[in-house]
């Protein structure tokens, strides 16, 4: 069974997507572009009806396929203006945002300006010309270093984030446009939930991230270097995964936010470095541990996920079954 047949099987709720219409921004990201592809198969397979509008910094390549489906509508948008589009849309995905650690160091103005004004004018698009639900992407980043000494981040742990680090231009922002979702929400009356993301097992184009840089050492057979100790822990999701909790929470969450992460997936750097290593190069992690600012400072990102299981999520793919697909290109 492929991923997609797999995903549209044990999640149920997808059913109520059929015959909507579905603005999916970021839709040629990590994320955003698997979403499409599922929607577009759930189409194919199922004649689901569903008809998606992607708005997006740059359009697609001619080359690129998806461009001339019928059932898919392409806007080459400026996230920082607001999206004067004159058309209906039952849900709204909103995966658009810089992830890239070095562009939150290097251009941190442009980093917050493109997370809260692009936030703002979708919440102000929705507010127009939504109908259903509003999903937010945030990030585990929001909950900053943890003083919990359960070490685990719930929905309501209240941790710290250095407002005077230019690396906190991510998460600072972050937080505030969660903040703008649930004004809007409140002062509105409109139906809007937030997800925040663990660290996702999904490689975008031109992906320079931990992940897009351990399956590339696969594929080509290189040693892993990595650039720290290697101790920090994380939740890590894989991206089939991390669709399908968004489905759930787009059409099932409440107007709130919701952790995102696979708890059978909680490994250090070095543990999925090393996982990687022998399972495709066969050689050991070298480790060089230099001092950088590229990354936040807290050693330990592990969500609790009781909150969204609650709605009938849990994770399908194993860990073996996610590097394989992303290294070896196996077919969703």
């Amino acid at each position: 069974m492929t991923e997609f047949k797999r995903i549209i099987a044990e999640t149920v709720c997808i059913e109520q997507l059929k015959n909507n219409t579905i603005m999916i921004t970021g839709a040629t990201g990590t994320i955003g572009s698997y979403l499409l592809e599922l929607l577009l198969y759930y189409n194919a397979e199922c004649n689901a009806g569903i008809q998606i509008i992607c708005p997006v910094r740059r359009l697609p390549e001619k080359s690129n396929a998806l461009r001339f489906l019928d059932s898919v509508k392409w806007i080459e948008y400026d996230f920082t203006k607001e999206l004067t589009l004159n058309c209906h849309v039952d849900y709204l995905i909103h995966c658009a945002g810089p992830t890239r650690s070095k562009e939150m160091i290097e251009r941190p103005v442009d980093t917050i300006g493109a997370i809260v004004l692009g936030t703002e004018n979708m919440l102000k698009f929705f507010r127009k010309n939504g109908r259903k639900s509003f999903l937010y992407l945030s990030t585990v980043e929001i909950y900053g270093e943890n003083f919990n000494t359960e070490k685990k981040f719930y929905e309501d742990t209240l941790g710290a984030v250095n407002t005077l680090d230019i690396r906190s231009s991510y998460p600072e922002a972050k937080r505030l446009a969660e903040t703008l979702c649930m004004a809007y929400a409140s002062q509105y009356g409109l139906p809007i939930k937030i997800s925040r993301l663990s660290q996702i097992l999904g490689v975008g184009k031109n992906d320079n991230r931990l992940i897009a840089y351990l399956c590339d050492c696969a594929r080509n057979k290189k040693q892993i270097v990595l650039k720290s100790d290697g101790k920090a822990i994380k939740a890590y999701c894989y991206v089939a995964d991390c669709v399908s909790a968004l489905i759930y929470i787009l059409v099932n969450g409440d107007n709130t936010a919701y952790n995102v992460a696979d708890t059978n997936l909680i490994l250090s750097v070095r543990a999925i470095a090393e996982f990687v290593s022998k399972r495709y190069i066969g050689e050991d992690v070298l480790i060089e541990n230099t001092q950088t600012k590229m990354y936040p400072k807290s050693s330990s990102l592990i969500m609790n996920t009781d909150k969204l299981c609650k709605l009938g999520w849990h994770p399908m793919f194993k860990i073996e079954e996610a590097f394989d697909a992303l290294i070896l290109k196996t077919v969703y």
